[in-house]
């Protein structure tokens, strides 16, 4: 949401990637959500498919070079946000 905020004097269009500028594999997300929720479920890894690329990174650069935003929040603190925010609100 800061980084929405950050933007809204810049005029014209403009097309900004929001992240934190670390890497991230899938199974690192699912390991970390597994970790924070106390238990795992079993996940067949059936490896890389044809077309899947090694990395991909989507570089925030440009938005911390316009504005006075940076990334604050943690992979983990925002999953662990995430996770309280759907346990307290499903019923």
């Amino acid at each position: 949401a800061a980084a929405h905020v950050a933007v809204l004097n810049i005029k014209g269009l403009e097309i900004f990637n929001v992240g934190s500028e670390i890497g991230t594999k899938v199974k690192d997300v699912i390991e970390t959500i597994f970790d924070i929720v106390g238990y795992k479920v079993e996940i067949k890894d059936l490896g890389q498919r044809t077309g899947d690329t090694q990395a991909t990174y989507a570089s925030s650069q440009k938005l911390i070079n316009s504005t006075s935003w940076k990334p604050k929040t943690s992979l983990r603190e925002g999953l662990v946000k995430t996770i309280e925010y759907f346990k307290s609100n499903i019923n």
